[in-house]
């Protein structure tokens, strides 16, 4: 994902490259950059701000800053050449959503046992964080209080995350199954961004 972003301080243009895994099953549009490890791991910011003085000095700073995206997107490619190569990275983080894109990936570069393992830590993180967890402690601390707006969305978003893993775990012993599902939050995400379709069946049997 290459994202040329602007400022409400001050006129002028940034640049930041990372990998986007499209899998994500989020509104349909939203950019998620993945933290992940390793060489490719971190968000890339391959140049610096580039204030805006005035046309004749911004235009040829802009075009060189594409020139240093369309490199290192060839460099993420040169990186991430595999399910697995995504997996590795990601099953090393200590990150929620790392942990469910590992699952993801190992279960797509057809290895269930790691799949299950890294779903197994994305849900017992989840539980850890969740609203039931916050409720509890105060339940035990003897408060009594009706729940906040934001604390019936954090419980939605808890419940949400639950059927999320159940239904991704339930698939992972069955590659077409698998596919079927990852690859419906592919196609609903390309669809939003304008991307072209993009056969996952295939991908997964190289």
């Amino acid at each position: 994902m290459v994202s040329f972003e602007g400022s409400s301080y001050s006129k002028g243009v940034g640049l930041k490259v990372a990998a986007m895994w499209l899998w994500h099953d989020l509104p349909p549009g939203t950019v998620l950059y993945s933290r992940g490890r390793g060489q490719w791991g971190a968000i890339s910011k391959p140049a610096p701000w580039v204030p805006y003085e005035s046309e004749v000095q911004f235009e040829p700073e802009v075009r060189r800053m594409a020139v240093l995206a369309a490199d290192e997107v060839d460099r993420y490619r040169s990186w991430i050449r595999s399910f697995r190569d995504c997996a590795e990275s990601c099953d090393f983080s200590d990150d929620l959503i790392d942990m469910r894109d590992a699952a993801i990936a190992w279960g797509l570069a057809r290895d269930e046992r790691r799949a299950h393992s890294a779903l197994d830590r994305y849900e017992a993180l989840a539980r850890r964080i969740t609203f039931w967890a916050a409720r509890e402690k105060s339940e035990q601390e003897g408060r009594q209080r009706a729940p906040q707006p934001w604390e019936l969305e954090a419980e939605q978003r808890d419940q949400e995350r639950a059927t999320r893993a159940r239904e991704l775990r339930a698939r992972l012993s069955e590659c077409s199954g698998l596919v079927e599902l990852v690859g419906g939050w592919i196609s609903g995400n390309r669809t939003a961004l304008g991307l072209p379709p993009f056969d996952l069946l295939t991908a997964v049997a190289a």
